[in-house]
């Protein structure tokens, strides 16, 4: 009488999944000499329009990709005559410590993002430290060049500001740049990151590996931007395979970067929801990053083991890993689940599908015990 356990791709039998991310968050406003806001101009500024989504889909969570002291400076800047720029003549970076952002001059600034992720709407993921690099053509690419040793001692440097800073922060990364070297990976690995953004698939077919996330030997979840805000046949193909629908954009706009957030964005996004939830109604997973990068580590990871006696099913997480919405389906030889008995704090919280199967969640070591109704 082994009960069946079945690792649905989301918790609680959520047929598909959504996220949002945001790039190149630090201070710069629509002020400064670029004049760009990247989320500088706080609530009044490109901010608005994640506001706007957030206050009409309250379950919508946005990862925030934030660059610590940025000193890249856009060679094809927007701005109202972005046409002219490259005309100019100007340096290729800021000198550093211009949007350090555990600097004083941005208290209010921090003040404010803090706000926003106490919000539980949005969460702030490492970017890189410096987001620029002079001695490659792509001045993006940060880590280009540099050695595991300064891998490790930049993602040392991006998290002390951070913690400096008082804001709380998820072990996510992606490279600037889209350039991820191996030693950058190895200082990733070696710092106890868990998710990282390596890759994009915007705009090729979907496959598996661009519409779920896939899990490396070191417990380090790769995840994969796959749509834009104006991709609606996308994104409602990505959903048909009961996939991760990951929404990208920028905070500001370039001539880099046209795909930054605006009034098409929201637009866009209200459409994919909306059209979403007609077709599977409350059956979609609003999560994070991290949130996501969790829920498919503990997925794959949770070895559970099953003790069965005398009208008692014991569920065993030996791993150290929280597995919460996970499915349990009993044989036809049990009949129901009569009462739940949690042998190990905290409370276990459980839904009954039906008759014979039900959500569940087992922190990490522990254990629950079922009273079952033998047929």
């Amino acid at each position: 009488m082994t009960p069946i356990l079945f690792k649905e791709n989301w918790p609680y039998g959520n047929q598909v999944a959504l996220s949002l991310d945001i790039d190149d968050i630090y201070p710069g406003s629509s002020l400064d000499e670029e004049g760009l806001d990247f989320s500088g101009d706080m609530d009044s500024g490109n901010f608005r329009y994640l506001n706007e989504l957030t206050s009409k889909f309250s379950e919508l969570k946005i990862t925030l990709f934030l660059i610590p002291n940025c000193i890249h400076r856009e060679p094809w800047p927007g701005g109202k005559f972005y046409f002219l720029r490259p005309l100019i003549k100007k340096p290729q970076s800021y000198p550093l410590g211009t949007f350090k952002i555990d600097d004083e001059r941005f208290k209010i600034w921090r003040e404010w993002l803090k706000e926003k992720i106490s919000s539980g709407n949005f969460e702030i993921a490492l970017h890189g430290l410096y987001h620029h690099n002079d001695s490659y053509s792509n001045t993006a690419g940060e880590f280009l060049g540099c050695s595991f040793e300064e891998c490790q001692k930049r993602l040392e440097a991006a998290e002390r500001i951070l913690e400096n800073s008082n804001l709380p922060f998820v072990k996510g990364f992606k490279p600037p740049g889209w350039c991820l070297t191996k030693e950058l990976l190895e200082a990733i690995k070696k710092k106890g990151y868990i998710f990282l953004i390596a890759s994009s698939n915007m705009e090729n077919k979907i496959s598996p590996s661009s519409i779920y996330p896939k899990l490396d030997s070191n417990s380090l979840v790769f995840l994969t931007p796959n749509c834009y805000a104006h991709q609606l046949k996308r994104a409602l193909e990505i959903a048909s395979h009961n996939g991760l629908i990951f929404i990208h954009s920028h905070i500001a706009k370039t001539m880099n970067n046209l795909n930054s957030i605006s009034l098409e964005f929201v637009r866009g996004v209200k459409e994919i929801i909306e059209k979403l939830t007609k077709k599977f109604w409350k059956n979609i997973w609003f999560a994070s990053l991290s949130q996501v990068a969790k829920w498919w580590l503990a997925k794959e990871k949770a070895n559970l083991e099953f003790n069965q006696s005398d009208g008692t099913l014991q569920v065993i997480n030996e791993t150290s890993y929280n597995a919460f919405g996970l499915t349990l389906s009993l044989k036809d030889s049990i009949e129901k689940i009569d009462s739940l008995n949690p042998v190990s704090p905290p409370t276990i919280n459980y839904k009954l599908i039906n008759d014979k199967s039900f959500f569940f969640d087992l922190p990490a070591k522990s254990k629950i015990t079922f009273e079952l109704k033998l047929k």
